[in-house]
């Protein structure tokens, strides 16, 4: 029922994003290959990350607003739902997929390590079910948080004043993110309390970084419904990038990475691109960069290292083989499309 009543041909253009998602998915790339990593220059470093830490933010605020702009301005009509539960469906069916091709190299792991069978068993679920990765699966992460984002989505759907309360989900995880990451990585004396609060947290979801899509996800939707500010959001983003360069606190630096996000996300979705053939393979290519460049990086360095590498080498390499396959894959798509 629900595949059948929202195909993927019937998706609304939005050129501006499509491109945006294809370089921010070759900066995923360069996050977890670091091309800067023989880099002492302080300064350009802290630059680097400001700039890649804008990647996966952009893909929750895209899948909210993508989302968004096919329902009505209410969000809670039952055609409205049906929406969320079909693009819940269809991320489940996709984490499934993408978890069974990474599972070799997960497997490899626990048996080059000589892991215990039950321990390497309980790790595997607690990896698929709480944090979205195993060995080298990290971009999954992405798909786990947005499965359990969309979940709560279809609750908020169900109470009055939608638009408020995905306002408020995105504030309260906004905080939860925040604490949870602290606490896990505090290594001072804790209370009793929070000692095993820590403990939990560990085992389980290990940080608070899950939650990110529960962040960002209720926003993309709203900002489907705003006006554009026009050049204020310009003006708003480099104070911002300008703050978080000189501030050294963890706690704004969070809030700046989440406010600056939304306003990059604004700036990039009011650019008017026409319409191109190469857009809709962008789209496609982008995806396939993000779950599949960890593979290629695997083969590489295991190849020509033995060991995990990190450089200029292992993001030119890894970027330039995975748009190929990528490039490859969107067009023998594009081709089953027009039959």
């Amino acid at each position: 029922m629900l595949t059948n009543r929202f195909r993927e041909n019937n998706m609304i253009k939005q050129n501006s994003i499509d491109l945006a998602k294809f370089i921010m998915a070759l900066v995923v790339v360069a996050i977890h290959t670091n091309p800067l990593a023989n880099c002492s220059n302080q300064n350009v470093l802290i630059i680097y990350n400001q700039i890649v830490n804008f990647a996966v933010p952009f893909f929750f605020l895209s899948s909210g607003y993508l989302l968004s702009i096919r329902m009505t301005s209410t969000f809670d009509s039952d055609s409205d739902i049906l929406r969320v539960k079909y693009q819940l469906l269809k991320i489940i069916k996709m984490y499934i997929m993408w978890t069974l091709i990474y599972f070799p190299l997960a497997f490899y792991h626990y048996i080059s390590n000589k892991t215990v069978l039950w321990k390497a068993i309980l790790l595997y679920i607690r990896g698929i079910l709480f944090i979205g990765e195993n060995y080298s699966s990290w971009p999954l992460w992405y798909l786990l948080s947005t499965i359990y984002s969309l979940g709560i989505i279809i609750i908020m759907q169900k109470l009055p004043k939608v638009n408020r309360n995905l306002f408020i989900m995105s504030v309260i995880f906004s905080v939860l993110t925040l604490s949870f990451s602290i606490l896990s990585n505090y290594e001072g004396i804790l209370p009793p309390i929070l000692k095993t609060a820590r403990k939990i947290v560990i085992c389980s979801i290990a940080n608070g970084r899950i939650f990110w899509g529960a962040v960002y996800i209720p926003m993309g939707i709203l900002l489907a419904k705003k006006g554009d500010s026009k050049y204020l959001k310009y003006i708003i983003f480099i104070v911002c990038f300008l703050c978080d360069f000189f501030v050294k606190n963890s706690i704004i630096s969070h809030y700046l990475l989440i406010f600056n996000s939304i306003v990059l996300f604004e700036i990039i979705k009011s650019i008017k691109l026409n319409d191109k053939k190469i857009y809709p393979i962008l789209r496609r290519m982008s995806i396939i960069i993000y779950l599949l460049h960890m593979y290629i990086w695997n083969f590489y360095y295991k190849i020509f290292y033995g060991e995990k590498h990190y450089g200029m080498d292992s993001f030119i390499v890894t970027s330039a083989v995975v748009i190929i396959l990528s490039f490859s894959y969107s067009l023998t798509k594009e081709k089953s499309l027009m039959k």
